[in-house]
């Protein structure tokens, strides 16, 4: 059985579940944390700085501007929630992420 990632379609775009492990060596996709996906930043949780290297990690590995990726919850956590905005094509947007599974719950399209 593969792990699976809880991501939904929104009217907004596609919400997912991160866990994010700071002071890493690199910033990297690390893969499947329970029903997040883990990614690995090198910047310190201080004065916001690992929240702006998440977006800016994402941003770069998708290709699209940082404002595509907006953090909806867990600013002062590693458990965060993350919205992608800006496509239609969510299914390649969740393959480009490495997510497993399909979309739950949410509304579809």
């Amino acid at each position: 059985m593969h792990p699976s990632v809880a991501w939904r379609v929104t009217t907004e775009g596609l919400v997912a579940p991160f866990v994010v492990q700071t002071r890493a060596k690199r910033d990297r996709i690390v893969g499947v944390h329970g029903d997040a996906i883990k990614i690995a930043v090198a910047a310190a949780p201080e004065k916001g700085k690992a929240n702006a290297r998440v977006v800016e990690f994402l941003a770069g590995l998708l290709g699209a501007p940082r404002s595509a990726v907006v953090i909806r919850s867990g600013h002062t956590s590693h458990r965060k929630q993350i919205l992608f905005t800006g496509r239609t094509d969510w299914p390649t947007l969740a393959a480009a992420l490495g997510f497993f599974g399909g979309p739950t719950g949410g509304e579809q399209g």
